[in-house]
């Protein structure tokens, strides 16, 4: 089976809960702040930092704040070769702060077919480290239904099969 999934994750924010304070922000300008399980790009199949401009024309995103973002699709075809991926957020310092919030701006695009793509092992996650612990704890997790040809759904105990909110 083919991981057909598609993806965007665009940037996270940390903040505390008045949202007064920015204590961490991740955008994509850059290809420093986060580690991705794998980066492979061959415009049709891809797990990769991308301005749109290498992704072939089936891949239609729009509304991101900035140049990049982070895109996902068919990462178990070559080139890319690893059916779960990962985002680590590595170091985000939250000493000495409480309440804290996190926002995230992810979306899935529509296949041309209107068919939805997700494989039953198509799963992306988003782990973070926080005062620099060198653990990773899933924050955000998103994977199919189950079987082929599923739709994504938020993953809320992050065990590879969704079970909460579709992903539009």
């Amino acid at each position: 089976m083919f991981s057909n999934f598609r993806i965007l994750l665009i940037s996270t924010i940390i903040s505390t809960f008045s949202f007064a304070d920015i204590l961490y922000e991740q955008g994509f300008e850059s290809d420093s702040g986060f580690t991705a399980s794998q980066n492979c790009n061959d415009g049709s199949d891809f797990f990769a930092r991308t301005d749109g401009s290498d992704l072939g024309s089936e891949y239609q995103v729009s509304g991101w704040n900035g140049n990049y973002f982070f895109g996902a699709m068919d990462t178990d075809g070559d080139p890319c070769t690893v059916d779960y991926n990962d985002i680590l957020l590595d170091d985000i310092s939250i000493s000495n702060f409480s309440d804290l919030s996190i926002s995230m701006l992810i979306a899935e695009d529509q296949a041309a077919d209107n068919n939805e793509d997700w494989d039953g092992n198509s799963a992306v996650t988003v782990s973070y480290d926080i005062d620099n612990s060198g653990t990773f704890t899933p924050i955000l997790c998103f994977a199919a239904l189950g079987g082929t040809n599923t739709e994504p759904m938020l993953d809320s105990d992050c065990d590879g099969t969704g079970d909460g909110a579709a992903l539009s």
